[in-house]
C-alpha cells in the first residue's frame, strides 16, 4: 500500500468526460418522474437557533452550516480561529510604524477572513476603514470616488466643524474634481485629513488585470508617505510573492511590508474545530481531529469543507460524536463536490494519470504546492514535465512555469488543481 491509503479507506475515482466531472461508484442518478421525487431543502433558510441542546436535526444542520463557512469568508470575530500573532504584527505594522502592506498567499489561506476581522479591530480603534473588493477592469478613478464617499467631510482640515458643508453631511467625493481623478490629486486630498486615521483595505487585487491602475496605486502609497497623510492602504490577493501584486518601484519598498499569510498550525486547526463544538455541541474525536489536520494541510477552506461534510454526516445518524470514519467519507464528499469547480481538461488530465498510476506522484507535487502557498520549486517538478513538448507528458499539462518569477517556480495551471488532486491522492488505493 501507498504512503496515503494506511490514512483513508479505497476510493477508485471514476470519470465521465461527457460531463467533465470524476467522482466515486454508486448508484446512477434517478431522472425524477413527479415532483414528490425531487429533493427537498432540509430546513427553512430563515430560521436558525443557536440552541443546539433544543435543536431538532433540522436546526442542527443549520449550525452546523452556520458554524462551517468553507464557500464564505469568517464575518463574525467569534468565529475567527487563530492568526494572532499574524494580527499582532500587522496593527503593529499599522499603529506603529505608519506602514502600508500586502497580505499575500495561496486562494483558500484565509486573506479575507484576516482583512476582515482586522478591519473590526480597526474600527474599534476609531480608525476609518473603507473595504474595496477589486473588479478586473478597476480604475484608479472608480477606487479614489469610492473612498471618497465614505470619509466625511468633517475630517478635512480646511472646512470647519460648523461649516455649512459640514452640517449638510458631505463626504470628500463632493469636492473632487469631475472627471479622471489622478493619483496626485487624491493623495493631495487624503494628505489634508486630520482627526482620524483610514485605512483603505483592497481585497483580491490579483483580479485586477491593468498595470495601470496597480501602478497608480502603488504611486498612491509613495504620495501618502511623502505626505506623512493619516491614510494607509493594505492590499490582499492570491500571489506567491510581493512583485507579483504590486508594479515594481523601487521607491516605495520602503513604505510597503510584504507579509505571506502561512499555512494554519495544527493547534489553529484545532482551535478552529473547537469553536465549532461551542458553537454546535457537536464533538470531534481524537483521530477525526487529526485526519482534518492531516488532509486541510492548515488550509481554512479545507477545515471547513471537510469539517463541515463530516459533522452533516454524523447529523445524519443522529449522532453528535464525529468519528474518523465520518472524516473519511468528507474528504470524498469534498473530492467529488470540488471537481465541479474545475476546468474538465484539468479533470481528464487527472485522470489520465490516474490511469497511468501517477495519481500518488502529483500528489506529493500537490502536497508541496499546498505547502508552500501554491508555488513549487523547479527542481521538484519532475524534468519529463519541464521539457514536455506538446503536453504528453503526465503532469505537464497541469504544471506550468510561473511568468517572469525571478526564482524559476512553478505552479499548477488551474488555481483549484493542487486541493483536488491532494484529495483524489488521499482517496487513492
Amino acid at each position: 500500500m501507498n504512503w496515503l491509503s494506511k490514512l483513508i479507506g479505497r476510493g477508485e475515482p471514476e470519470y465521465d468526460a461527457g460531463a467533465g466531472t470524476m467522482v466515486f461508484g454508486g448508484a446512477e442518478p434517478r431522472i425524477a418522474g413527479s415532483s414528490s421525487d425531487l429533493p427537498s431543502f432540509r430546513n427553512p433558510a430563515g430560521r436558525i437557533t443557536r440552541r443546539f441542546a433544543r435543536a431538532g436535526a433540522q436546526d442542527a444542520r443549520a449550525l452546523i452550516r452556520d458554524a462551517f463557512t468553507p464557500s464564505q469568508p469568517v464575518n463574525e470575530r467569534a468565529m475567527f480561529a487563530g492568526r494572532r500573532n499574524l494580527l499582532e504584527n500587522l496593527i503593529v505594522a499599522i499603529e506603529d510604524q505608519r506602514l502600508h502592506f500586502v497580505l499575500y498567499g495561496d486562494r483558500g489561506i484565509g486573506k479575507t477572513s484576516i482583512l476582515h476581522v482586522l478591519s473590526d479591530l480597526a474600527a474599534d480603534a476609531d480608525y476609518l476603514v473603507c473595504y474595496i473588493s477589486c473588479g478586473d477592469r478597476m480604475s484608479f478613478t472608480d477606487f479614489a470616488r469610492r473612498i471618497a464617499q465614505r470619509i466625511p467631510l468633517l475630517y478635512h482640515g480646511d472646512y470647519a466643524p460648523g461649516s455649512v458643508e459640514i452640517e449638510k453631511g458631505m463626504h470628500l467625493a463632493d469636492i473632487l474634481p469631475q472627471g479622471d481623478i489622478d493619483v496626485s490629486t487624491f493623495g493631495e486630498t487624503l494628505g489634508k485629513l486630520s482627526d482620524r486615521r483610514i485605512l483603505m483595505l483592497l481585497d483580491e487585487f490579483d483580479r485586477v488585470e491593468t498595470d495601470e491602475f496597480r501602478r497608480s496605486i502603488a504611486e498612491l502609497i509613495k504620495t501618502l508617505s511623502d505626505r506623512a497623510a493619516p491614510a494607509q492602504v493594505v492590499i490582499a490577493g492570491v500571489a506567491p510573492d510581493l512583485a507579483e501584486l504590486i508594479a515594481q518601484i523601487p521607491s516605495i519598498r520602503r513604505n510597503v511590508l510584504g507579509v505571506l499569510v502561512p499555512n494554519m498550525s495544527d493547534e489553529e486547526v484545532g482551535e478552529m474545530l473547537a469553536i465549532a463544538e461551542r458553537r454546535t455541541g457537536l464533538t470531534f474525536g481524537e483521530e477525526a481531529r487529526e485526519l482534518i489536520e492531516l488532509a486541510s494541510l492548515g488550509l481554512p477552506y479545507l477545515v471547513g469543507l471537510v469539517a463541515q461534510h463530516a459533522a452533516l454526516l454524523a447529523t445524519d445518524r443522529g449522532e453528535m460524536a464525529i468519528g474518523k470514519g465520518d472524516v473519511r467519507e468528507a474528504i470524498r464528499k469534498s473530492r467529488t463536490e470540488l471537481s465541479g469547480r474545475i476546468a474538465a481538461r484539468t479533470l481528464h488530465a487527472i485522470a489520465r494519470a490516474s490511469q497511468g498510476d501517477q495519481l500518488i506522484e502529483l500528489g506529493k507535487l500537490a502536497h508541496a504546492a499546498l505547502r508552500a502557498g501554491g508555488v513549487l520549486a523547479e527542481e521538484m517538478v519532475p524534468l519529463a514535465v519541464r521539457e514536455a513538448a506538446g503536453g504528453k507528458p503526465v503532469g505537464a499539462e497541469l504544471l506550468e512555469p510561473i511568468e517572469g518569477d525571478p526564482l524559476g517556480r512553478w505552479h499548477f495551471v488551474d488555481d483549484g488543481a493542487s486541493i483536488y488532486i491532494w484529495l483524489s491522492a488521499l482517496c487513492a488505493e
